[in-house]
C-alpha cells in the first residue's frame, strides 16, 4: 500500500498510531508516533495499515478510493 506523508498509520504488531513524516529506502517509512511526539521509529510499508479514526485523516492528506468497474450484462 501507498502512504503519502502526513498519512495516519497504525503498526500491526503493537497497535500504536502515529503519523507518516518521510519516505526511506527500500519500502521503509519513518513513523512519529502519537505516544512520543518526540520519537520517530523506521518501519516497513508491509508493517502498517491505515488508521482512520471515525473516517478522518490528518490534515493535508487524501484518501483515493480505487475505481468501481460496473459489470457489463452479456446481450
Amino acid at each position: 500500500m501507498l502512504y503519502a506523508i502526513g498519512s495516519r498509520v497504525r503498526l500491526r504488531f503493537t497497535g500504536e498510531t502515529g503519523v507518516v513524516t518521510a519516505a526511506l529506502e527500500e519500502g521503509m517509512l519513518s513513523i512519529r508516533l502519537d505516544d512520543d511526539p518526540d520519537f520517530e521509529i523506521p518501519a516497513f510499508t508491509d508493517d502498517l495499515e491505515p488508521y482512520l479514526e471515525s473516517r478522518k485523516s490528518a490534515p493535508g492528506t487524501w484518501i483515493i478510493h480505487s475505481k468501481k468497474e460496473e459489470k457489463k450484462e452479456a446481450p
